[in-house]
C-alpha cells in the first residue's frame, strides 16, 4: 500500500453488525457453567454436510440430561432435510433453524459453538462463545490457526481417522469434561473482538475526509 495509507487491520477493526456490540454490552457470559447448549453454524450452504458430521459426533458422547443443540442453516442448504431427519432421531432436543436474523442473541444464549472458521468466527469471539472450529475451505486455515494459537478456540477436523484427538467428538468431549478450559477460551475470545470495529473504521474514514 502507499506510504500515506492508514491500514486498519486486525481484530480491533472486525466489521460486525451493530447487534453484536449491543448484545455484548449487556452480556457477561456464564463463567464456570457446564456445557449444556451447543450452537452449530457451518455457513449457509454447508456443502460438505459438516452439520451432519457434528450431530453424529455429539450423538456418541455422554451428555447432560438437559443437553440441547441449535442448528443454523441456510434455507437452500443442500443437506437441510437430511439434517432435520437426523435431528429428530437424536435423544436430546435439536432445533434446526433457517433464516436466522438474531445471531448475536443465539450466541449469547449458548455455551459452546461448533462452527466453520470463516467470518462468523469474529462474531463468536465478540460474544465470548467458545468454539470448536472446523476448517471447510483453504482460506479458513489462517483464521483457525490464529485463533487456536491465541487460545480463543480449538480446531477439529471432519476427517480425522488418523488423528482422533483432533476430531469434533474428541474436542467437544474434552470441553464437556473441563469447564475451566471453556471459561479460558471464552475470556480470550472476548478479548480479541469487542464489536466496535465498524465504528472505528467509520470514525477513521470521517477523520481523513475532514
Amino acid at each position: 500500500v502507499a506510504l500515506d495509507c492508514n491500514v486498519l487491520a486486525g481484530t480491533r477493526y472486525a466489521l460486525l453488525r451493530p447487534e453484536f456490540a449491543e448484545w455484548r454490552r449487556g452480556y457477561s457470559g456464564s463463567p464456570g457453567r457446564m456445557v449444556k447448549k451447543v450452537l452449530i453454524t457451518m455457513g449457509g450452504m454447508d456443502p460438505y454436510n459438516a452439520t451432519g458430521a457434528s450431530l453424529k459426533a455429539l450423538s456418541s458422547l455422554e451428555t447432560p440430561r438437559d443437553f440441547r443443540v441449535t442448528v443454523v442453516m441456510g434455507e437452500n442448504a443442500q443437506w437441510l432435510e437430511q439434517v432435520r431427519g437426523q435431528a429428530a432421531s437424536l435423544p436430546w432436543s435439536v432445533e434446526v433453524r433457517t433464516g436466522v436474523r438474531n445471531m448475536a442473541e443465539l450466541m449469547a444464549n449458548h455455551d459452546l459453538a461448533i462452527g466453520a472458521a470463516g467470518s462468523t468466527s469474529w462474531e463468536r469471539c465478540c460474544m465470548g462463545l467458545p468454539t470448536v472450529m472446523v476448517v471447510l475451505a483453504d482460506n479458513q486455515s489462517y483464521i483457525a490457526e490464529g485463533l487456536a494459537a491465541a487460545g480463543a478456540a480449538v480446531i477439529a477436523r471432519l476427517d480425522s481417522t488418523d488423528e482422533e484427538r483432533h476430531s469434533i467428538r474428541s474436542q467437544v468431549q474434552t470441553l464437556l469434561e473441563h469447564p475451566e478450559t471453556v471459561e479460558k477460551i471464552r475470556h480470550r475470545a472476548a478479548g480479541l473482538v469487542d464489536g466496535e470495529g465498524t465504528d472505528r473504521v467509520v470514525h477513521e474514514m470521517l477523520r481523513v475526509l475532514s
